[in-house]
């Protein structure tokens, strides 16, 4: 794991220190005719804190975890690439006007190669929005899967058991407890961002989360992000199961004023999975697969938000004599 510093404080109208960022590439390997177990985690730092007379509160720190690896001597696979990105700098005190910064970014890659069962496992989480307090408060980091050409994906070249999961996350707005405007929350679109191949079991699992908004007294509200995942997979395996699952992030509550809460956001999930091979599942393992995020509370005077709408879709295709389902 690495991460990085945190900002230091401002007082007394000094600007607070920004988050460090956390870059991590390829710092784990291994081979093993047994099982190689890989993770890495990166974590970005925090934003310094304004403290009570209007200096600038700090920036986030972005995260980013690249993984990949090949086991030469044959065997089984297990790896874990991660990334969280730093909250963002906040305000406090009474009268405070500085505002709130964003969350960081935050971006997860891995890519295992072995001859027998590989189980990959991404997340990619962005940070929090600082919150403000007469200022307006800081916007949810956004979560990505994949860096440059290097995706989230398992190869068995021995027809073993593969398993790919890849989850990415928006982060929270900030809140605001005086008269700023609450943060939004970063919404989520993952398209095909992860994949598999073996003539054996693939087992694809993609998940994306939009971020909360903030809380807000008398100020604006934020907007909840929004949650897509579409995931498509043509195979020739003996049994390939699609999931994409996809959830809107909650309004923030009201505590103030005669407006509403936040709405929650939306969520759209498409899933496709067509086998020549075998069997073919989509939406087979979960309960749901589109959740619209939750509206928020109203209190004093305010009333609640709306629920975020949910979309879902899924199709399962086979040729010849197998189950569709």
């Amino acid at each position: 794991t690495q991460s990085g510093g945190r900002g230091g404080d401002g007082y007394l109208g000094a600007n607070a220190g920004n988050g460090a960022d956390s870059t991590i590439a390829n710092k784990v390997s291994g081979d093993s005719a047994g099982t190689v177990r890989l993770v890495q985690n990166a974590d970005g730092g925090a934003g310094g804190t304004s403290r009570g007379d209007g200096g600038a509160a700090g920036m986030a720190g972005g995260a980013s975890s690249l993984l990949t690896n090949v086991n030469g001597i044959g065997g089984d696979s297990t790896g874990n690439a991660t990334a969280g990105g730093g909250t963002g700098g906040g305000a406090v005190g009474t009268g405070n006007t500085a505002v709130g910064q964003a969350g960081g970014a935050a971006e997860a890659a891995i890519e295992l190669t072995d001859s027998g069962t590989i189980d990959v496992d991404a997340r990619a989480s962005g940070g929090n929005g600082g919150s403000s307090v007469d200022g307006n408060a800081g916007n949810g980091g956004v979560g990505t899967l994949g860096i440059g050409s290097t995706g989230v994906a398992g190869t068995s070249t021995g027809d073993g058991t593969v398993t790919v999961t890849g989850d990415a996350r928006g982060g929270a707005g900030g809140s605001a407890s005086g008269t700023g405007n609450a943060g939004s929350g970063a919404s989520t679109t993952l398209a095909n961002a992860i994949d598999g191949t073996t003539g054996g079991s693939l087992n694809l699992d993609q998940l994306a989360y939009g971020g909360n908004s903030g809380n807000v007294a008398s100020g604006g509200n934020g907007t909840a992000g929004d949650a897509s995942s579409t995931l498509s997979k043509t195979s020739s395996s003996s049994l390939l199961s699609v999931n994409a699952y996809a959830q809107g992030g909650s309004g923030g509550q009201r505590t103030g004023g005669s407006s509403a809460a936040a709405d929650g956001g939306s969520a759209t999930s498409v899933a496709t999975a067509e086998n020549d091979a075998g069997e073919a599942r989509t939406g087979f393992n979960r309960f749901y697969d589109a959740q619209g995020g939750a509206g928020g509370q109203g209190n004093s005077g305010a009333d609640g938000g709306a629920g975020g709408n949910a979309t879902q879709t899924a199709t399962a295709t086979t040729t010849g004599d197998f189950t569709a389902q």
